[in-house]
């Protein structure tokens, strides 16, 4: 917020008798004389004026990456235990709070009919990790506790904290593939969303 304080300086009213005693009485000139005065001081009493400025910054959130908004994640062999990180940058310029949500839960095989008795999906874990202003956020989820309406995972927020840009880190981790696991394409898709915390 700025004050800006424009003012003018004043004139003193000075008004000479001298013609008005010689056409006028000295009551008259006198009357003259306070009527400019009066008219005077006014106009000097509204030659300052005080300007307030303000504006305000919207409160907004928003997840970037190279993809846009949908992007993937290479797991490569998943008969080897691994993890991989997916990197984004996030902005909230006030108090933020965080979801994801998984589609199935587990890297779920949807190109190849797994043989009976044999299992289809592989199980994984997901660790996210936003910088803030104050404390990070660090927390750490089983795929299966994702699933989309019946997400049970704790997400934590930012508290009073912010994030201007910061570089954060979303880790996918899985086991080694059981033995009797069909061979193709195991998938899953991860929704995060961010924003305003209420």
């Amino acid at each position: 917020m700025i004050e800006l304080v424009l003012a003018f300086s004043q004139h003193v009213c000075r008004q000479s008798l001298a013609t008005d005693l010689f056409t006028r009485s000295w009551k008259a000139a006198l009357a003259s004389l306070a009527l400019l005065c009066t008219l005077s001081l006014s106009a000097s009493a509204a030659r300052q004026v005080n300007i307030r400025l303000e504006g305000e910054i919207i409160a907004e959130c928003a997840i970037g990456n190279i993809g846009g908004s949908t992007a993937t994640l290479d797991l490569g062999d998943l008969s080897r235990a691994g993890s991989k990180d997916y990197r984004f940058r996030l902005s909230c310029n006030t108090p933020f709070a965080y979801s994801i949500e998984a589609q199935y839960g587990a890297l779920t095989n949807k190109t190849a009919r797994a043989p009976e008795g044999s299992p289809a999906t592989l199980p994984y874990e997901i660790a996210i990790h936003i910088p803030t202003d104050g404390k990070p956020i660090d927390d750490h989820c089983i795929g299966d506790s994702l699933r989309t309406g019946r997400v049970r995972c704790p997400f934590s927020h930012s508290s009073n904290s912010i994030a201007l840009d910061a570089e954060s880190r979303l880790t996918v981790a899985w086991t080694a593939a059981m033995l009797g696991l069909a061979a193709g394409n195991y998938t899953d898709q991860l929704t995060l969303s961010v924003g305003i915390r209420q």
